[in-house]
């Protein structure tokens, strides 16, 4: 393995443990409804720099289906979101060509807000789910994810 991406792996092993460890804030969670009730899917944040972040996106066995997603996503502020991360992954676009992005909160903590956001064949964009973070990595609670209203779309096609 070349040394240079051991080292990268190192220092981004390192970061989110050293920000995990000093309570700077969630680097795993789980999505929850808007009223506080639990999806079976969330991730975990791997913070490359300020502006630009990793991401795993889980799936546990509650969702029908077991994987991890991955994506990439970057800072900003917004008057809808303020401080935020939009974040993306490749979870339903190997399957149907729509992208989903999560905006979640730059100061990620549990209660914090999560919303997630549609483009179909980039032609249209819009709102299609959102809720609170729960912290800790999904269990087997439910048997929704969070891009649910994803999943009816596809079936509709």
């Amino acid at each position: 393995m070349n040394k240079y991406l051991m080292l990268s792996a190192a220092a981004l092993i390192a970061t989110t443990a050293g920000a995990h460890a000093k309570g700077k804030g969630l680097t795993q969670f789980t999505f929850g409804t808007a009223g506080g009730g639990e999806y079976c899917d969330g991730g975990t944040i791997h913070k490359a720099s300020k502006s630009l972040w990793g991401w795993t996106h889980n799936y546990e066995a509650g969702c029908g289906y077991s994987y991890n997603a991955f994506g990439l996503g970057v800072t900003g502020k917004n008057k809808q979101n303020g401080d935020n991360a939009a974040m993306s992954d490749n979870t339903y676009s190997r399957q149907s060509g729509i992208t989903i992005n999560y905006v979640l909160p730059k100061n990620m903590k549990a209660g914090g807000t999560w919303t997630l956001y549609l483009t179909e064949g980039g032609t249209s964009t819009f709102e299609g789910n959102s809720g609170v973070l729960i912290a800790g990595l999904p269990g087997h609670v439910s048997h929704h994810s969070s891009g649910e209203v994803v999943r009816k779309l596809i079936n509709k096609s």
